[in-house]
């Protein structure tokens, strides 16, 4: 995937965001003003003092009790890159061992995607320095909100935050006042797992329904769809409702010396180089040993496997895991443009089912 990071309207992902209150009514500070950003408007806190603006891009400043500081910015984002490509990249850039939290929504039919994160410490960054960064998409623009410095001040501004993000808008514009059902869509910027029909299986426990064998499908597995792709894995694995919505299937596996998920993603037609995505997952782990990378034989698409071992620093697709673990993962570049299958485990339970997850990559149609 990229070397980083992620509408309808605000949702929790993995607690980023609190439940709907009982009224669905917003959350709404005591002290906020309005502000203005070109065409849009936004309510921010008035203890956010404005900063120098620095070229057109608007800036905001807290200073805490302990004298350390959190710095707020709004601005135009250049980038050809989707929101959802250019959030994980910042993500591999900056982001830290800590599992990050995800932001979606479009409470004023203004769609943004974001994460949140720890920094990656060093000699110049602090382990307590913390960012949320999180691009809205009005029509064919991007616009970038960044807030950055001290992770104690940061969650104290959260609800301040998702505030601003909640009312974001067109300059005029009435201030969004109803928060969406308990359980919002998926965002219309990222594709989603397809409904069951009418004549659907009842769901299993997982909440994913199961599927009737179908010709060509191995014998006691089963199978499912990842956007227009069908995909078949073994009745013991268990398909779960993904995470986050980063995420278009998780496949749970039990094994030796624990769990591993398999985790599907897609980005859009342009997503990167093929070589910049296989040396990003690389770059997650120390002391990479029995490095595999390949073309798979007999896949109906071009599907490039990389499958390693070592110490795995943490990363999209979950987080660090004690001990030696394994990489497997493949990319299947088909018409509508690469798709993205990542499993990080202990390395006992990647190697107990080597062989079905290379039958799984092979056999994607």
């Amino acid at each position: 995937m990229l070397a980083i990071l992620f509408s309808t309207a605000p949702l929790l992902l993995n607690g980023a965001l609190p439940p709907t209150p009982q009224n669905g009514k917003a959350s709404k500070p005591a002290q906020e003003e309005t502000a203005r950003f070109q065409n849009y408007a936004f309510q921010i806190p008035k203890e956010w003092r404005k900063a120098k603006t620095q070229g057109k891009t608007l800036r905001w400043v807290l200073v805490g009790k302990n004298g350390r500081s959190l710095s707020m910015s709004m601005g135009t984002l250049e980038t050809r890159l989707s929101p959802q490509q250019y959030l994980v990249d910042r993500l591999g850039r900056l982001g830290g061992k800590a599992t990050p939290k995800y932001y979606g929504g479009d409470s004023s039919g203004i769609p943004y995607l974001g994460v949140e994160f720890l920094m990656n410490a060093g000699k110049e960054k602090d382990q307590r320095t913390r960012t949320l960064i999180a691009v809205f998409s009005p029509g064919s623009k991007k616009i970038r909100f960044v807030a950055t410095g001290d992770g104690d001040l940061l969650l104290s501004q959260r609800a301040a935050i998702k505030r601003l993000l909640f009312t974001f808008r067109g300059w005029g514009k009435p201030i969004p006042q109803r928060l969406p059902d308990p359980e919002p869509a998926r965002p219309r910027s990222m594709p989603s797992l397809p409904s069951p029909g009418p004549t659907a299986s009842r769901p299993s426990k997982s909440g994913v329904a199961p599927s009737k064998p179908i010709s060509g499908q191995p014998k006691g597995w089963n199978r499912t769809k990842v956007m227009d792709l069908t995909l078949f894995y073994p009745k013991a694995w268990v398909q779960r409702q993904p995470s986050n919505n980063m995420r278009l299937l998780e496949l749970h596996l039990k094994g030796p010396e624990g769990e591993g998920v398999l985790v599907a993603y897609y980005f859009g037609p342009s997503s990167g180089s093929i070589r910049m995505n296989l040396d990003r997952w690389k770059g997650q782990f120390q002391d990479p040993k029995n490095v595999q990378e390949k073309e798979i034989k007999g896949a109906r698409f071009k599907t490039t496997l990389l499958s390693l071992d070592g110490i795995y620093g943490g990363g999209m697709s979950g987080k660090k895991i004690q001990g030696r673990s394994r990489l497997f993962a493949w990319i299947t570049r088909t018409p509508k443009g690469p798709f993205y299958f990542k499993l990080v485990a202990p390395k006992k339970t990647v190697d107990q089912w080597e062989a079905d997850l290379l039958k799984v990559a092979q056999q994607i149609r």
